[in-house]
C-alpha cells in the first residue's frame, strides 16, 4: 500500500518573530501536554511494538505516521526557540510531561479510534491555536501541521472501516 502520510505542503518558516511568552505557552501545549506531539508519538511508537507481529502493514503505518509528529515536534520546538522560549518538555503551565497520557490500548479498533479521536483533537487544537497569533508564518505553520493531522484522520478511519468489512464477511 502507498500511502502519503502528511498533505505534501512545505512547512513555512517562522519570519518576524519576536519574543512572546504568550505564543510560547501556546506552542508548549501542543509540544509536550497531554494531547501532544510528544503522546502521539509515543502512543504511536508503542502500538507499532504491539503490533508489529500481528499486524506488520499497520505497525508500519503507525511507525511512518509517528515520523511526521516528530517533524511536527521539532517544527514546534524551532517555533518555541524563534518566539524566545526553550523547547522544553512541559506544558503552557510549566507542568513536565508524562507518560500517563499515553493510551496504552492493546485492541486494534480501540487503537484506531483512538486514534481518530486523538487526530480529530490536535485539528481542533491546531486550527484554534492559529486563531490565537497574529504572526502569520505561525499561523500558517500551525493550519499546515492541521492538514497533516487530517491525512492521519483519513488514514486512521480507512484502517477501521477495512477492518469492519472484512470482519463483516
Amino acid at each position: 500500500m502507498e500511502l502519503d502520510f502528511t498533505a505534501n505542503k512545505e512547512y513555512p518558516q517562522i519570519v518576524d518573530a519576536e519574543c512572546n511568552e504568550y505564543y510560547v505557552r501556546l506552542l508548549y501545549n501542543l509540544r509536550s501536554s497531554c494531547e501532544s506531539e510528544m503522546t502521539a508519538i509515543l502512543q504511536y511508537l508503542y502500538q507499532h511494538d504491539i503490533l508489529k507481529k500481528s499486524n506488520k502493514e499497520i505497525a508500519y503505518i503507525l511507525e511512518e505516521i509517528s515520523l511526521v509528529e516528530m517533524h511536527h515536534m521539532e517544527l514546534l520546538g524551532e517555533a518555541i526557540v524563534a518566539f524566545g522560549g526553550k523547547p522544553c518538555y512541559i506544558d503552557a503551565d510549566g507542568k513536565p510531561f508524562n507518560t500517563c497520557c499515553v493510551a496504552y490500548y492493546t485492541n486494534l479498533k480501540d487503537i484506531l479510534r483512538k486514534n481518530i479521536q486523538d487526530e480529530q483533537n490536535a485539528v481542533e487544537a491546531y486550527r484554534n491555536t492559529a486563531k490565537l497569533v497574529d504572526n502569520e508564518s505561525l499561523k500558517n505553520l500551525l493550519l499546515t501541521i492541521a492538514e497533516d493531522e487530517c491525512v492521519h484522520i483519513k488514514i486512521f478511519k480507512t484502517l477501521l472501516e477495512d477492518i469492519d468489512v472484512c470482519n463483516f464477511f
